[in-house]
């Protein structure tokens, strides 16, 4: 077991979600906290497992613990599932969003006030 690439794999992880999701935080786990809008649950647990695991490398005893198959899938699933992210997409479709609110609020309350004007014999 090679202490050194779970770590780098564990950190490139971390990168690619503080990158691709604009995401903060110390620790892997804090990230994956803070990713449950973004990411799939099973995702967020293999985060979170990475997070343990890479708690456990820092006690030389426990790292026995370790399932080494488990954590090469989550670290594969994890980067696979952040590669396929578009920043710019996601940020456009944000901005989209926000920009339909504010149409449909500003619609909302144009019709409000026309039905009030009428009401008020003012239409």
């Amino acid at each position: 077991m090679d202490l050194q690439r779970i770590q780098k794999d564990i950190q490139k992880v971390s990168t690619l979600m503080e990158q691709k999701l604009s995401l903060r935080g110390k620790t892997l786990g804090q990230k994956a906290k803070r990713a449950k809008r973004f990411l799939p649950r099973y995702l967020i647990k293999n985060a979170e497992y990475l997070d343990s695991v890479l708690k456990l490398t820092e006690n030389p005893k426990l790292i026995p613990m370790i399932d080494q198959v488990r954590v090469d899938r989550a670290i594969k699933g994890l980067t696979r599932y952040l590669n396929t992210i578009d920043e710019k997409k996601r940020r456009r479709t944000a901005l989209l969003n926000a920009f339909s609110i504010a149409g449909l609020n500003i619609l909302l309350v144009g019709v409000a006030l026309a039905v009030f004007l009428y009401w008020q014999g003012y239409l």
